[in-house]
């Protein structure tokens, strides 16, 4: 690993971790990140980066809360965008301990406080080593908002705040170990799904138009049309209102849908769930009210800046943790799995990075991030993996608790190495961005993907 960067950590690596665990004992929904973006932001000012805070969904507003970082250093090709992920989980606060011991409100259940710390320092390392090697170039970091809800990054793309750059860097936790190889993942449609009808007493409901009824239709028929979905799509709901008392026909129910398939699929099967809906609407003599909550896009992977990554792994000094993490991992997995840990550290906790066999092979994941849409604007990579217990799943408790401990802040300082450094050696080969953009482009045409259109689904 390059000196400057080891020197980096040698200095900032405690002051990097207590961002991290600041953020997690601060977990905050989905575009409400206020505290998480001023934090980092103070992060960022202090390692010389010209930083500012605004509203994803209104950056240009004066008065919208502040819940995204923008961090810029340096200028020039080739620019290098790293980022981090801010906000956190409804219903998952947790004690940092191995065992369950719930904590009111939000929790760090997908590690993202460990995603922000990580870019942040990687961002940081990167610029501290250019300018001692008198590197040019561009690195800027963006902590986004909402990916839970999967749209910060679709607002951020909609600004521009991605067009500049060539690649862009960030990891995931994940119990298991590091993977590469790229990956594709199911595009997302979120909808929200509104009948209105007319009230009426329970006992003469025949007075009255059911909106509840309406939502009960809809979902009836959708489930019918799982059957008639490929096996790559899903689609899952929840009512947000299904009124108030049984003795009171609705005259409002609604429900939401997440709406999810490959990108190529997704618009085929958001029109036939609308007409589903708008059936269900004609069966009760409603009226139905569809309002488009966020579309974004499945993974593009990006093979050769993948390739690349990789072999920047074998730079990086191996993850270790002490006896004293292995003794929480094996109390967490006691209480999580019911039965006794495995002996093999490795089997534990993960530390190693996944070896990749067969490159053409490119893994489908049934998940949906919003990094999907970065994908489609520039070469990509979001490594996945480590800093979680082995085998435990992700928006859960475990997590949560890991999140907050030497398990999860140990696997962030270690992907954020190796961000940094594969970051650095762009910047002192500027060449290798033209080849990680030939690759993109040619997969691109070969899968027949339409140019990256900005917001651009209407219903």
């Amino acid at each position: 690993m390059n000196d400057y960067i080891q020197l980096w950590y040698d200095e900032y690596e405690t002051e990097a971790r207590t961002l991290m665990h600041d953020i997690w004992e601060h977990p905050e929904f989905a575009m409400e990140e206020y505290y998480t973006a001023g934090r980092l932001a103070g992060f960022m000012k202090e390692q010389g980066f010209e930083t500012r805070t605004f509203n994803a969904k209104e950056p240009q507003s004066q008065s919208a809360p502040h819940n995204t970082v923008y961090a810029k250093w340096g200028s020039g090709k080739p620019v290098i965008g790293i980022l981090g992920e801010l906000d956190s989980l409804k219903g998952l606060g947790q004690e940092n301990v191995p065992y369950y011991s719930p904590v009111p409100g939000c929790g760090h259940g997908c590690g993202h406080n460990l995603i922000a710390g990580c870019g942040a320092a990687a961002a940081s390392s990167l610029k501290f080593a250019a300018e001692r090697e008198e590197l040019s170039g561009t690195i800027i970091y963006v902590g986004c908002p909402a990916e839970e809800t999967l749209d910060g990054k679709v607002w951020l793309a909609k600004w521009g705040y991605f067009d500049d750059m060539d690649v862009c860097l960030m990891w995931h936790p994940g119990g298991h170990e590091l993977k590469f190889a790229g990956y594709t993942n199911m595009a997302l449609t979120s909808i929200l799904f509104e009948y209105f009808g007319k009230t009426a007493h329970g006992v003469r409901a025949w007075n009255g138009r059911s909106a509840l009824d309406a939502c009960e239709l809809m979902n009836i028929g959708v489930n019918y049309l799982r059957e008639h979905m490929t096996p790559e799509c899903s689609i899952h709901y929840v009512y947000e209102d299904g009124g108030d008392m049984p003795n009171v026909v609705p005259e409002h129910a609604s429900v939401f849908y997440y709406i999810r398939s490959r990108d190529e699929e997704n618009r085929e099967l958001v029109e036939r769930v609308k007409a589903v809906a708008q059936g269900a609407a004609i069966m009760t003599e409603t009226k139905l009210k569809m309002t488009l909550r966020t579309y974004c896009r499945g993974n593009f992977p990006a093979i050769a800046l993948n390739r690349y990554v990789y072999e920047e792994v074998k730079k990086i000094p191996p993850l270790t943790y002490s006896g004293e993490d292995y003794e929480f991992a094996r109390k967490l997995h006691r209480n999580f799995f019911e039965e006794e840990p495995p002996e093999e550290p490795d089997a534990l906790i993960p530390v190693k990075t996944s070896p990749v066999k067969d490159w053409d092979s490119i893994p489908f994941f049934r998940g949906t991030s919003d990094v999907g849409d970065v994908s489609h604007i520039l070469p990509t990579i979001q490594l996945s993996g480590l800093g979680e217990v082995a085998g435990t799943r992700a928006h859960h408790w475990t997590v949560t608790a890991a999140a907050g401990t030497a398990i999860g802040e140990k696997a962030a300082v270690y992907t954020s190495k190796i961000i940094s450094q594969s970051a650095l050696d762009i910047l002192k080969n500027p060449g290798l961005v033209e080849g990680f953009w030939k690759d993109f482009t040619e997969s691109r045409n070969a899968r027949k993907m339409p140019p990256y259109e900005k917001c651009s689904f209407r219903i």
